[in-house]
């Protein structure tokens, strides 16, 4: 039952549609210091994200259908070309092992050829 609702909240909140809005798009939390980690982090490397802040009354649900869809339980949420990348661990990992610039390149050429 809770699966069907966070399919639910996923529809409702077009979370499929806005994770192919940007090359990488970074959901965050104001004032979480993993989230704030995260931006310092792309910021360093010339990575500018669509950022999407979650605030916690107005989109409850959103956060919900995030910990659904990704099985990650808190922000910072990142999605590189569509597709779920990790949170802040996943994400300085794969800047020092240049993964997170390599998949850029490849999300960046895809949209290219459309």
């Amino acid at each position: 039952m809770g699966n069907c609702y966070c399919n639910q909240a996923v529809k409702d909140f077009g979370l499929r549609e806005e994770i192919h809005s940007g090359t990488v798009v970074l959901y965050i939390k104001k004032g979480c210091a993993n989230s704030d980690r995260a931006q310092a982090l792309l910021k360093a490397v010339n990575i500018k994200p669509r950022t999407i802040e979650i605030e916690d009354t107005k989109y409850q649900n959103l956060r919900f259908a995030l910990k659904g869809f990704t099985g990650q339980k808190d922000p910072p949420y990142i999605f590189i070309g569509g597709k779920h990348f990790g949170g802040l661990y996943d994400l300085e990992v794969g800047i020092k092992q240049k993964t997170v610039q390599k998949l850029i390149k490849i999300a960046e050429e895809r949209s290219a050829e459309y």
